[in-house]
């Protein structure tokens, strides 16, 4: 039944009215994965920003449930956020034919995080910089970072990612052009992270960090109902954790939080949690065993809860989508104008940009040891991407030219990391040969031994 649910969630921002509006009046959509959380959780304080439904689905394959969601809302745009190894190209091809894709990433999941503040903040002067670990998922921080995005979604920052010991180059320029005059900063951390920030004069606000990522993730959530206590509205989503795949399911909420249950010893605390807090809202979502459980202990309590895994995957879509439709459509409109503004200016200051980044992918190409067909068919994409840019610049279409000359600079990371990785292999291949050769010299040499001996 847990695979079944992770099918697909949508990541909404959580009703603040209850109206309902026609889907084809969504301007866009967010695609993310459901193998990589940093995307998908960061995601939700893009979606909150611009007013955009996140929808998570598989690495090769669009899953039916999203493409249904995504054919009804008849968005104009779908961002695709992460790199191949995150989405395919193949699943991009397949929505390319009805939409406008902009796919936005880096190498990385800090370089990740940096191309998506720059893209949809075009400044801001306070930004979150979350500590958080390459590798695998389990080994993550998915629950710090789930709390640092609700807390992040308060004060509409971009969330950024930096290791332990330092702040990642591309995190640095992140900071750089969006203006950054200060940052929250969540989870331990060296001193080289604090004296880079220094360096860059851009002041510490606050440095969440506790005893361990248990503690600094509750020094967060505490930050969180801080604020919230303010507020007429207040959201709660209850996250039954069985792993980390269960906190990218939670909808990211404007006015609330996600709170991570991992057993039933905690529900007694989360009960006086919510009674203290007298939220307006509250919806289960994650693990389906626990989930019941904390559904049946609240009900006791007398507290209203919407169980959402107990739908099947298709149901739960269309139900979170209609009760947070009015809310992304309201968050829309109030950014439209805004963000127009802002892709116009900032596609006209790329136009220098763009004939540099064309000048340096030709060379790219010409060093790139690919056959001279594939070097022809390469030159041609890039001169009618760049043809395009200059005439959406022409024709005031400014988010379209950006999504040019995002497809120019994806598609040197994706050559650049095939053509590394050709290399790497043929260097392995050569190892393997001259590994293969000594074995049959030595061969050759003992044979020979054994020869010179016998006779």
């Amino acid at each position: 039944m847990e695979a079944k649910i992770l099918a697909v969630f949508v990541l909404a921002v959580l009703l603040m009215a209850t109206a309902t509006v026609a889907a084809e009046e969504i301007d866009s959509v967010i695609l993310t994965t459901k193998t990589h959380y940093p995307d998908t959780i960061i995601a939700g304080a893009v979606g909150n920003h611009i007013g955009s439904p996140v929808f998570v689905t598989t690495q090769n394959r669009l899953d039916s449930e999203v493409l249904a969601e995504i054919e009804s809302l008849s968005p104009a745009t779908v961002y695709i956020i992460g790199g191949p190894a995150a989405i395919s190209d193949d699943v991009e091809a397949s929505l390319t034919e009805d939409y406008d894709v902009v796919r936005i990433w880096g190498m990385t999941r800090y370089g990740t995080a940096a191309e998506l503040a720059q893209y949809f903040w075009e400044s801001s002067e306070k930004a979150m910089l979350v500590w958080d670990v390459l590798g695998l998922a389990d080994a993550g921080n998915y629950e710090m970072l789930a709390e640092a995005r609700d807390l992040a979604i308060q004060e509409d920052i971009p969330v950024l990612l930096i290791s332990r010991n330092e702040i990642p180059e591309q995190v640095v320029d992140a900071l750089v052009n969006l203006s950054v005059q200060s940052v929250v900063l969540v989870g331990n951390v060296g001193d080289d992270v604090t004296g880079t920030l220094d360096e860059l004069g851009i002041e510490i606000e606050d440095h969440i960090a506790g005893a361990d990522r248990n503690k600094t993730t509750e020094m967060v959530r505490e930050k969180v109902r801080e604020r919230m206590r303010q507020r007429a509205q207040k959201h709660m989503v209850i996250v039954a954790t069985g792993n980390w795949s269960d906190c990218i399911k939670a909808p990211y909420m404007t006015n609330g939080s996600a709170r991570h249950i991992t057993g039933e010893d905690q529900i007694d605390n989360l009960i006086a949690e919510i009674e203290q807090m007298n939220y307006t809202s509250i919806k289960i979502v994650g693990n389906p065993e626990l989930a019941m459980i904390i559904y049946d202990r609240l009900t006791e309590a007398g507290i209203d809860a919407d169980l959402i895994t107990a739908r099947d995957t298709a149901s739960s879509s269309v139900w979170l989508m209609k009760k947070e439709l009015s809310m992304i459509k309201m968050r829309a409109d109030a950014m439209k104008d805004r963000l127009r503004d802002m892709y116009q200016r900032k596609a006209q200051n790329q136009q220098k940009d763009a004939d540099r980044l064309v000048e340096r992918t030709r060379m790219f190409i010409s060093q790139s040891g690919l056959s001279e067909e594939l070097k022809t068919r390469w030159l041609n994409w890039l001169s009618e991407k760049k043809d395009n840019f200059d005439n959406n610049i022409q024709d005031g279409n400014y988010r379209e030219a950006m999504g040019d000359f995002n497809s120019i600079k994806d598609t040197i990371k994706a050559k650049t990391l095939e053509y590394r990785e050709r290399l790497s292999n043929a260097y392995h291949s050569l190892i393997r040969q001259e590994t293969t050769l000594q074995t049959a010299l030595r061969e050759r040499i003992n044979s020979l031994r054994e020869r010179i001996v016998s006779d």
